[in-house]
């Protein structure tokens, strides 16, 4: 009897150990590709709770077997975002979420919904990562502001045609300075900046510059006879308006941004 018992336990044992060597066997090496479209490789399998898998980026994980079927596991070090920035930061403090939402939209911009205004824009090379773009922009002057009060991370004004966001060219400033450089060159047609054409025969062209930050919500309008002159006399308002405005907020912004706002020069394709 008790060789018989035995006889039944070892045998159990021998099926049981054996049976787990099959499976482990069945996985290890075994790739599979995720919704994401990266591939993925199981490197030891444990159970089905528990099976580590390796990506390309060189990053493994401790992943259910079920999700892995599914190619529900995502791997942020090797997906890009927008098919080129690199989400290599994990965490969700919350500086760190609305940094990478910042991040994100800049992208957007750039390599995503490009619009009119962000044609042939890009990121530069450091920024393609996450992690540079965070510790970058928590140096920069104001980084308290940039949140808190609602200022912009704006690429325009420090370089006059600036057209990549990188640390060297971009400033963060409130909005309403931001506004300041926004122009939107498919709606004013084939006249020069600041300048649109009225129902008046003498005088058929009108410069218009809206002054919100100095002197309360002015808007200036008047005639010319061409649309020269009409650029002429937009050109002298804008260049004095922002000056106004840069002294406005010459305590508050960069050194940098200041000097250059006070030099800024308008121009007819602008």
């Amino acid at each position: 009897m008790f060789i018989s018992v035995s006889k039944v336990v070892i045998g159990r044992s021998f099926c049981m150990s054996n049976r787990g060597k099959t499976t482990h066997l069945k996985y290890e090496g075994k790739e599979y590709t995720m919704n994401s479209g990266l591939k993925c490789k199981i490197i030891k399998y444990n159970n089905k709770y528990s099976v580590l898998i390796e990506f390309a980026s060189g990053k493994v994980y401790d992943v259910e077997l079920s999700n892995l079927r599914k190619g529900a596991v995502r791997d942020r070090f090797g997906e890009k975002v927008c098919g080129v920035g690199v989400n290599d930061v994990v965490g969700s403090s919350r500086s760190h979420k609305e940094i990478r939402i910042l991040w994100k939209g800049i992208l957007d911009r750039c390599y995503g919904r490009v619009l009119e205004a962000y044609k042939d824009c890009s990121v530069c090379e450091r920024w393609v990562h996450l992690s540079n773009f965070i510790e970058d922009v928590q140096k920069m002057e104001n980084f308290d502001k940039l949140f808190k009060q609602g200022w912009s991370l704006d690429k325009d004004i420090l370089v006059k045609g600036n057209k990549t966001y990188s640390p060297d060219t971009c400033c963060i400033v409130p909005k309403e300075i931001n506004q300041l450089f926004i122009y939107q060159k498919r709606s004013r047609g084939d006249y020069p900046i600041g300048v649109i054409l009225n129902n008046t025969k003498t005088k058929p062209f009108t410069a218009q510059l809206s002054k919100r930050l100095t002197g309360g919500n002015q808007r200036l309008c008047k005639n010319f006879k061409t649309a020269e002159e009409a650029f002429l006399f937009y050109k002298s308002e804008k260049e004095n308006y922002i000056k106004a405005v840069a002294n406005t907020y010459k305590d508050r912004i960069s050194i940098r941004c200041y000097n250059s706002m006070m030099n800024w020069v308008v121009c007819e394709d602008d």
